[in-house]
């Protein structure tokens, strides 16, 4: 009954954005801001004005959760800070603005990303507390949920955080979202830096595969999806200057359970260039194969599925010019057709489709089922 009714909350408080279903959202790095696209019309604008939280200047990752409503993880930089999640009522409407989640206790500090699990009432989010991964005494990483209802946070897993490592860690741009297999959590580590030689003086040549896992909220156990170290060997599609994947940022899934995920081939040239790749997976949610859809791309890193275009909405980026990092909000066929730029200009740390009520309301009920088949 608890989930009903919040399946019934978000599909209400998002009756009055039926005009803006389809609407692409983003965090923009430059202007901290949330800014929008309509395809409709191709207009773009502020969806909302990030300034209007003073004090709190870095807004990084953002859901729609209980009632509709916005939830965005904010905090200053440099890393470690406390990071605040912040709630924004009727966000197609009056905007209200409320501290969610403080944690006092420290748990919530250098948020990478954060998704909301409707069948557990909880947000999830990578936790990456420190700027030099590779310290000799790091913070705890790892990943946090965060009650849907309390804002109370609890980090349900803390990886190793013994230095250096040999496997690629919560460092970077990593991301998590809830797998519709498992009903767990899939989650990208970013290899560069990882490695026996590496040090805080010395981070490592960034070809180290990156690696997917996928974590149980429940228990915290961490399995091995795909390590893509060679998966594109003799794939006659893929044009790229290696076969391993080290740099893994963006994940989302498609409707039919397969996975799509954005990868940075070769961090060193300026723009780095990149691709987008489907990563298919069978019922059980292991890992069957994995083909291209677009190479050659600009720094690719965030991205959603489009439910309303069957496309990848994705950002690209160049590096610094006169002290700003450029890019922009790119589309993609899931053949690899229509690539186009729709925001040039734009640098999305965090995109969002928005959804009709009766979308909202289905994503509501698999949680449901999902919790019925857990009994």
């Amino acid at each position: 009954m608890k989930i009903s009714a919040i399946t019934v909350a978000i599909a209400a408080g998002l009756a009055a954005a039926q005009n803006n279903a389809g609407d692409i959202i983003w965090v923009d790095g430059n202007s901290n801001d949330i800014e929008f696209f309509a395809p409709g019309t191709s207009s773009t604008g502020i969806f909302f004005d990030g300034p209007a939280l003073a004090g709190n200047d870095d807004y990084l990752s953002m859901a729609f959760g209980p009632a509709g409503d916005l939830f965005v993880t904010n905090g200053a930089r440099p890393l470690p800070n406390l990071n605040q999640i912040i709630r924004i009522s009727d966000p197609f409407g009056a905007q209200t603005t409320s501290v969610f989640s403080s944690d006092p206790g420290g748990v919530l500090t250098g948020l990478l990303d954060i998704d909301y699990d409707a069948g557990r009432d909880q947000f999830f989010t990578v936790v990456n507390p420190t700027n030099n991964p590779t310290s000799n005494n790091p913070e705890p990483e790892g990943l946090a949920s965060v009650n849907g209802t309390t804002g109370a946070a609890n980090l349900f897993f803390t990886e190793d955080p013994t230095r250096p490592q040999t496997r690629p860690f919560y460092f970077g741009a990593a991301e998590a979202i809830l797998d519709s297999n498992t009903n767990q959590y899939l989650v990208t580590t970013d290899g560069f830096g990882v490695g026996a030689d590496a040090s805080p003086d010395n981070p490592g040549n960034g070809n180290d595969a990156s690696v997917l896992f996928r974590i149980d909220p429940a228990t915290g156990n961490e399995v091995v999806v795909v390590d893509f170290t060679d998966v594109l060997a003799g794939n006659s599609n893929s044009n790229t200057a290696s076969d391993t994947l080290a740099r893994v940022r963006g994940l989302t899934q498609l409707p039919n359970g397969d996975l799509v995920i954005s990868n940075i081939e070769d961090d060193q040239t300026r723009p780095a260039l990149g691709g987008l790749y489907i990563v298919d997976l069978d019922s059980n949610g292991d890992f069957v194969g994995i083909e291209p859809i677009i190479e050659g791309l600009a720094a690719p890193g965030e991205l959603e599925y489009d439910p309303f275009t069957n496309s990848i909405v994705f950002a690209e980026r160049d590096f610094e010019q006169a002290g700003t990092i450029v890019g922009s909000l790119s589309r993609v066929n899931l053949d690899g057709t229509g690539y186009t730029n729709l925001v040039v200009g734009a640098r999305p740390s965090e995109i969002l489709i928005v959804p009709t009520p009766a979308g909202a309301a289905v994503l509501g009920l698999a949680g449901l089922a999902a919790a019925r088949r857990r009994r």
